[in-house]
């Protein structure tokens, strides 16, 4: 099991956990041991369950994201492979992209934030 402090790949220090679901992704916050700087290292777990449909739209996921270059869009900066031994048993992939500091849409119900439509937007929209 990935767990904070780990280093993966000999430069990513993940931190802490920013999201997962019940597929087999986890969103970790780490920091890239050679510039210093944090990062978003989205991993996807390779295991019996998954759908070969699932590891096609990460792979894909991670070249249109290599292939962009906008201000608003985080910038692509890695992709790589874990054996199962530095992955716990299991085999992942990993995507790695800046990171953009701030809060989920579901972040901000959980502290009690209520937006109206028009506030929704103008969060949605402030790119």
């Amino acid at each position: 099991m990935l767990q904070a402090e780990q280093v993966l790949q000999e430069r990513y220090q993940l931190q802490r956990q920013l999201g997962r679901t019940a597929a087999g992704r986890q969103t970790w916050l780490a920091i890239d041991l050679q510039s210093n700087e944090q990062v978003t290292v989205k991993l996807l777990a390779f295991s019996p369950q998954m759908q070969w449909e699932e590891l096609k739209l990460f792979e894909r996921e991670a070249q249109v994201l290599q292939a962009l270059d906008h201000p608003r869009i985080p910038r692509y900066r890695d992709y790589f492979s874990l054996d199962q031994h530095t992955g716990g048993g299991i085999a992942w992939f990993g995507l790695v992209q800046d990171y953009i500091p701030g809060f989920s849409l579901q972040e901000l119900l959980e502290q009690g934030k209520r937006l109206t439509e028009k506030k929704y937007k103008k969060l949605r929209f402030k790119c």
